[in-house]
């Protein structure tokens, strides 16, 4: 059953951290599916990235039940998972995604990367699997429209654990 928007059970228990209620509805192979449908506001995996609550264990249910879905456009704006994970600032759930194969050579306006928004939020994990991809090196090294590093922005919010 989907409300109007489109979104189903799934959407609602990844979006509030009901890491137990996810598991029980991916644990009936049918209901698999339930993770590639798209609601207004995205896929199950992209309401699990916003709220953040439940962190990286919905995330992991949802990315072994559906690995398509980990780089797939979604919400008002058409953004894949990561970039909103780490606009909110879930540094597990972002980290978590990146360690799946979550694409990190998006460029957004203003020559942003994945690992300048990290940096300006201080996201320690994420930076770290960052550095462990071969794009995820490559955005470290990127410099936005300003001229700056994700290691400048970093260091100008006086987040020395990321430097």
């Amino acid at each position: 059953m989907k409300t109007k928007a489109g979104a189903t059970a799934l959407h609602y228990a990844s979006g509030s951290g009901a890491e137990a209620v996810v598991r029980g509805i991916l644990s009936d192979p049918k209901n698999k599916s339930l993770c590639k449908l798209v609601s207004e506001s995205g896929t199950p995996l992209h309401w699990a990235a916003a709220a953040g609550d439940g962190g990286a264990a919905i995330i992991e249910h949802l990315v072994t039940a559906s690995p398509e879905t980990i780089n797939q456009p979604g919400g008002k704006h058409q953004l894949p998972p990561l970039i909103i994970a780490v606009a909110a600032s879930k540094d597990d759930i972002a980290a978590k995604l990146v360690e799946h194969g979550a694409d990190c050579g998006a460029i957004l306006s203003g020559n942003i990367t994945i690992a300048h928004i990290a940096a300006d939020n201080g996201l320690v994990k994420t930076l770290a699997q960052l550095v462990q991809n071969d794009t995820g090196k490559k955005c470290l090294e990127m410099r936005n429209a300003q001229g700056e590093l994700p290691i400048d922005l970093a260091a100008e919010n006086d987040y020395t654990h990321c430097v």
